[in-house]
């Protein structure tokens, strides 16, 4: 079980709820069925605390959350940084954001908030 009040976890539910916002704020909520979490390096924690995360974050207007899949980039240490992707049915991306966590669990976006080519 993991703490929630980890300062990775918290980091990584910072980015889920701002990139939830940030695909509604889009429009794009309806045509993302599949989320793609990155993390850079992370303990277990914040790993198995992503899929909460994406899950609480998703607007309860908007349905149940699209498929979600983790990628662990390199285990062990602190939560440095997140990266999520939004895709659609034709695995296209929508919305890709990059985070940056310190040590007391605050983000940042790590690059200006664009979204994805093609979808401009």
């Amino acid at each position: 079980m993991t703490d929630p009040d980890d300062p990775a976890n918290l980091a990584v539910r910072r980015a889920a709820q701002d990139f939830a916002r940030s695909l509604a704020r889009h429009e794009m909520l309806s045509q993302a069925v599949r989320l793609e979490a990155t993390l850079y390096p992370t303990g277990e924690g914040s790993l198995f605390g992503v899929d909460r995360a994406l899950a609480e974050a998703w607007p309860r207007d908007a349905g149940a959350p699209p498929a979600q899949e983790v990628i662990l980039v390199r285990a062990g240490g602190r939560l440095q940084g997140v990266k999520l992707s939004a895709f659609d049915s034709r695995g296209r991306a929508l919305l890709r954001r990059h985070y940056m966590a310190d040590a007391a669990g605050a983000v940042e976006r790590a690059e200006p908030p664009r979204k994805a080519v093609g979808h401009e």
